[in-house]
């Protein structure tokens, strides 16, 4: 007997797909809104009361421009949704990758293929800090789309995030981005986040060897290591 899983890639699209619907929602509103407007404007010429009247006006344009109002927040809403969507399938297509790809200099084309599109998205100003700080709250993946989407934007770049990603990574992918991160960054990452990432390069040299045991990672560290020296005093930076 065989079983079927679902590919998590046609989840995420499936999910998208039914958030880029229109709300009924909104257009209930904006259409009771438009209707009570012409209803209540119209109403108020067989008013004989001049203040009524007035009120009635009032607040019949009220009703009025509130339908374009809550038509740009819901057009706004689904930009930021789809924005959103885009940032997570990217994440769920890296795991993915990792997953069933065999480890190797395809699979590693492959992933950097696959992260240069947020990279790029990033380099286009589409992403805000908001939409980053959401990833870097997920998985490994989406923190890994997250540090390549800082690469494009330096504005994006938590350096917070990039220590722990050094330090505590799920991934090589992970860990390769966060460095190419610092690196790009250089002295505008805080002295103690600087510090504290030469601590962990140094640790893992003297240790666990993953790292240093991977020659793109090494790479970077070691010119980490030729820029910043030893550790930056505290208060510097």
């Amino acid at each position: 007997m065989s079983s079927t899983t679902a590919d998590p890639s046609r989840r995420s699209g499936a999910r998208a797909r039914r958030r880029s619907r229109p709300s009924a929602v909104p257009s209930a509103v904006i259409g009771a809104a438009i209707a009570a407007g012409l209803a209540l404007v119209i109403g108020a010429r067989a008013v004989d009361d001049a203040w009524l009247q007035a009120c009635m006006i009032a607040i019949g344009a009220s009703f009025l421009l509130l339908a374009p109002v809550v038509y740009l927040v819901e057009l706004l809403r689904r930009s930021v949704d789809e924005l959103t969507s885009a940032l997570r399938t990217s994440g769920t297509g890296h795991d993915g990758l990792r997953r069933v790809a065999p480890h190797g200099e395809s699979r590693t084309a492959s992933s950097d293929a696959l992260l240069h599109t947020g990279r790029d998205r990033a380099t286009n100003h589409e992403f805000s800090a908001t939409e980053v700080r959401t990833l870097l709250e997920g998985s490994g993946a989406e923190r890994t789309v997250a540090l390549a989407a800082m690469l494009g934007q330096a504005e994006l770049v938590d350096p917070d995030a990039v220590l722990r990603s050094v330090r505590d990574a799920e991934s090589g992918d992970e860990q390769y981005y966060a460095l190419r991160v610092a690196s790009r960054s250089g002295d505008a990452l805080p002295a103690a986040v600087r510090s504290e990432i030469l601590g962990v390069i140094e640790e893992d040299r003297r240790g666990r060897g993953l790292i240093d045991g991977d020659p793109h990672r090494r790479a970077i560290a070691e010119d980490l290591a030729r820029r910043w020296g030893s550790a930056p005093p505290e208060g510097s930076g």
